[in-house]
């Protein structure tokens, strides 16, 4: 979306939203609008010519204009660009769809409709039990400084190894902003962690996670695909801390209440050679859950997570936010709306004040089909009843078992429907932004008589008609 590009470029150059008036010869506010989404400039106007040349004219230097492509994600080597200005380049960045945020959030998709792979095979599973086994006979967790990232490495192991121990069920809190190269650079180590903590996760335990997420959406995705599968099990609760936090030193804080716990304070370069110390002690265990719980209270929810044995809550979080006052946008791989049956008493109040636009997968066997008939007529209803509601057919399809809702300043709800059932809300404004480009984006790819209302109807009245003459005949 706009706003997201126009603010990167802003803060790349450092530039406020008077002095980018002033060069335009446009008011602040409207400066501010377009940065917020409010307002977005139109394709007829001299805007975008005027942003493309004047942030050509900040990137006075090769090396300016090379880190700017950068964080554009564009390549001037590309064929398309060779033969064009940098201005020019800029302006058509600007005005299209974010190609690079949307294929962000298709590959979050993908990662969420495959699910957490579970080993199937008998050999498998009784390799992985075995390997559980082996790495729970270890020493015990005492209290003692490990050194460098061997040291971190296992004295992740001891951690997790020491919670998998417990008795009964803790809350283990977790956050750390240091490097996290040695998280993943060893496979050996990779598996091992992982086994023990989806061992943990699975056996009643839960974790409150901090991310530091603040930076880019590229940052934010990456963290939550690689945690996917463990937030897939319902037991994790992700929080961000919503500011930057650019202090000298880095931070990790591993905690499991009453148990044990893991932590080191480093300089950035020297992440690699930093001590770890790991806890037993209670009363150390203790001050550093107190200070881990100071700094959540300065946090925000990352995104909340529900599997089928939360479904009550979720469906109490959807009357919430379907009732809440802005537009609303949704995808669904089906004719039936993506909005649950018990909740049409809501979309037809919002319908009164809000628009309500849904994308629908729409394909030439619906005319064959007599079981879209009911949702057809569905659709046609509210379609010739409110000025609000408005359907786009998309002949592409959208992703499979997958229904999304967006709501600006409100947020992105995501439903997986077939099994494992798990439906995401998010409201980072990372994330919320990253959705309507997605959304956006696929609506810019639907031709006009798709979308047009008044040819959207007549579409929809032909397929009812055609189904009804089809049932007919065969009756």
């Amino acid at each position: 979306m706009i706003q997201d590009k126009l603010n990167l470029l802003m803060d790349f150059f450092e530039i406020s939203n008077s002095k980018l008036a002033k060069a335009l010869s446009v008011d602040p506010s409207l400066i501010s609008r377009w940065r917020t989404g409010d307002r977005i400039p139109s394709s007829s106007s001299n805007h975008y010519h005027a942003l493309g040349c004047y942030f050509e004219s900040l990137a006075r230097t090769e090396r300016s204009k090379t880190k700017m492509l950068e964080i554009m994600h564009l390549n001037p080597d590309e064929k398309k660009y060779i033969d064009k200005n940098l201005h020019k380049i800029i302006e058509e960045w600007l005005e299209s769809p974010s190609t690079h945020t949307t294929n962000l959030v298709e590959q979050l998709l993908q990662k969420i409709i495959t699910g957490p792979v579970m080993p199937s095979d008998p050999e498998l599973a009784k390799k992985h039990a075995k390997a559980l086994e082996e790495l729970l006979s270890g020493k015990r967790a005492k209290n003692e400084v490990l050194k460098g990232v061997e040291g971190k490495r296992s004295g992740v192991l001891l951690f997790l190894s020491e919670v998998c121990k417990q008795t009964s069920p803790s809350t283990l809190l977790l956050f750390s902003d240091e490097k996290m190269d040695w998280l993943t650079d060893d496979p050996e180590f990779y598996n091992a962690w992982s086994l023990l903590m989806y061992h943990i996760l699975t056996s009643g335990h839960r974790v409150k996670i901090i991310h530091t997420v603040q930076r880019d959406l590229d940052e934010m995705i990456f963290a939550i695909k690689r945690w996917l599968p463990l937030y897939m099990t319902g037991a994790i609760e992700p929080y961000f801390f919503p500011k930057a936090n650019n202090g000298l030193f880095k931070r990790t804080l591993f905690i499991a209440q009453d148990a044990v716990a893991l932590t080191s304070t480093s300089l950035p370069e020297f992440v690699d050679s930093a001590d770890q110390f790991l806890y037993t002690d209670k009363n150390r265990i203790q001050s550093l859950t107190d200070e881990f719980n100071a700094f959540l209270t300065m946090c925000k929810p990352l995104m909340k997570v529900f599997t089928p044995k939360d479904f009550n809550a979720f469906a109490e979080l959807q009357k919430e936010y379907y009732g809440e006052h802005h537009d609303l946008i949704t995808l669904s791989s089906t004719l039936h709306s993506a909005l649950p049956d018990e909740h049409q008493s809501l979309i037809r109040k919002h319908l009164l004040r809000d628009k309500y636009t849904e994308i629908i997968s729409y394909t030439e066997e619906m005319s064959i089909n007599p079981e879209n008939l009911k949702d057809i007529d569905h659709l046609l209803n509210l379609l010739k009843t409110y000025d609000n509601y408005q359907v786009c057919l998309y002949q592409n399809v959208a992703p499979m078992s997958l229904a999304l809702a967006f709501k600006k300043s409100t947020g992105v709800v995501l439903v997986k429907k077939d099994d494992p059932q798990i439906a995401f809300a998010f409201n980072h404004p990372h994330m919320t932004d990253a959705f309507e480009s997605y959304m956006h984006e696929i609506m810019h790819q639907i031709p006009k008589h798709l979308k047009n209302k008044k040819d959207v109807i007549r579409r929809l009245q032909t397929l009812s008609d055609q189904i009804r003459k089809n049932q007919n005949f065969i009756l």
